[in-house]
């Protein structure tokens, strides 16, 4: 019996070829897909803070097709936005009167299958029809008045709206040396010379996905390692702390366009999984995470497609 050792170069970001480099940044922009949550909380982050006093949400589908676009949707609180809108003072005054008792302008989603700006749709006099006012006090000046701010809020929220369609196709699409670099390094990741990532080192790699964890039962604790299955899905070690077992899950990559698709229809009561158990594992992954959990039960050897490589 003899024993065989082999060496495997180890470099970090800095250190890699630009071919090596390139592979890397392709890394970061699917890590991005995985993860679209991180940025429409970030969109609905930034329309707290222009329109505080507004409930809006978004949807968007940024596949570069036709039918894709961006849309908020939502209840539009009426003195929000007045503040960015060309009036005078005294219009914004009689603006705010006429809609005493109205707080806000009913922004649409969506409801085919497509997702875009739904802007340009939108009807100023549908729009009123839905508002609270004292038509017995209401002048036709008034009225044309009233109209003429609906439609330049409407031309504001389709402007809002493009912005933030440019905004996803730089967050999904594009990156740069910096945020790369820093991303590698904040996360000690380490890779081997043709830019794949070194599962080796898993241990210090891996973090708890918090966020993540209310799609699971309270026992259950989520967890990234930054490895992927034999299909190229990012999996996810997902532990029960009460009954001591870990399981290895992956999203289904077109949970969200499906979710959207039915809620546009109205189907909201469909349930459709979000996550799927993971079957496409090599042995060498396997070991070292079973290393590193030592204590909880994994997946049975025999119902996993275990690949030696």
């Amino acid at each position: 019996m003899r024993e065989e050792t082999k060496t495997i170069k180890v470099y970090s970001y800095s250190e890699l070829s630009e071919k090596a480099k390139e592979k890397v940044k392709q890394m970061f922009l699917e890590c991005k897909f995985e993860n679209s949550d991180i940025f429409t909380e970030d969109c609905e982050e930034n329309l707290k803070s222009l329109f505080p006093n507004s409930n809006l949400k978004v949807e968007y589908s940024l596949n570069s097709c036709q039918g894709d676009g961006f849309n908020i949707y939502g209840d539009l609180n009426i003195e929000d936005i007045l503040k960015y809108l060309d009036f005078k003072d005294d219009e914004k005054e009689k603006v705010k009167n006429i809609c005493v008792d109205s707080d806000y302008i009913v922004l649409h989603r969506n409801t085919s299958g497509y997702i875009y700006s739904v802007k340009f749709s939108e009807d100023a006099e549908d729009i009123i029809n839905n508002l609270n006012l004292d038509y017995d006090n209401l002048s036709e000046n008034n009225l044309k008045l009233l109209k003429y701010f609906i439609e330049k809020s409407l031309d504001y929220m389709e402007k809002l709206d493009k912005n933030f369609e440019n905004d996803g196709y730089n967050f999904f699409y594009e990156t740069n040396e910096e945020e790369v670099k820093e991303g590698c390094e904040n996360n000690g990741y380490e890779f081997t010379e043709d830019g794949k990532l070194y599962y080796w080192g898993i241990k210090k790699m891996i973090r708890e996905c918090i966020d993540m964890e209310n799609d699971f039962n309270s026992d259950c604790k989520v967890y990234d390692c930054n490895v992927k299955d034999y299909f190229g899905n990012k999996m996810y070690i997902v532990t029960n702390d009460a009954l001591k077992e870990l399981k290895f899950m992956s999203k289904y990559k077109d949970y969200y366009k499906r979710r959207k698709f039915l809620d546009n229809k109205n189907l909201k009561h469909i349930i459709i999984e979000k996550w799927g158990e993971v079957i496409n594992i090599d042995i060498k992954t396997y070991n070292e995470i079973s290393k590193i959990f030592f204590d909880y039960k994994m997946p049975c050897k025999q119902n996993l497609e275990i690949l030696n490589y």
